[in-house]
């Protein structure tokens, strides 16, 4: 995403023009790098794209769509992953453990599906096999798509 793209902010200031917070900083709704309540809180208006953020107890639910991240709390609704970034989705960009799915803010795909696997991503099949993917092989009805074992988009 464009926010992993910008620099680290070198002038305590976070946004477009100023880049990223350094570690453990929190980029405020001000448009500053902090640490302080006011700067890490999501009920504080915290921008997690550019700066971690936390959630949960003092800090404040999570933004929707967001699971936050390591240092935070406040899990995806049921049926989505929380992705590296700390956004939840239901796609392989999302649910894969290997693109950084965070099993402890949501469900993850390990690549297998099936009745005793459990399912995959919204992009992609459960071949007949129990794999993910997203090709024909995995899934077309004729070659025994499981289409039962996939996360439903609500």
């Amino acid at each position: 995403t464009w926010e992993e793209d910008l620099p680290v902010s070198t002038n305590g200031r976070c946004g477009l023009l100023h880049g990223r917070c350094p570690t453990g900083q929190y980029c405020g709704k001000d448009g500053f790098c902090g640490n302080d309540f006011n700067h890490c809180s999501f009920s504080k208006g915290c921008r997690p794209l550019l700066g971690n953020c936390k959630c949960g107890e003092d800090y404040g639910k999570c933004a929707d769509g967001q699971c936050c991240g390591a240092d935070g709390f406040g899990n995806c609704p049921a049926g989505q992953c929380c992705g590296i970034t700390g956004f939840c989705g239901t796609t392989s960009a999302f649910c894969s453990y290997p693109l950084g799915c965070q099993p402890i803010f949501g469900e993850c795909s390990t690549g297998r599906c099936g009745k005793n696997d459990g399912k995959c991503p919204t992009d992609q099949c459960c071949s007949k096999l129990g794999f993910c993917g997203n090709t024909l092989s995995f899934c077309s009805k004729i070659l025994g798509c499981q289409s039962e074992f996939v996360l439903i988009q609500e």
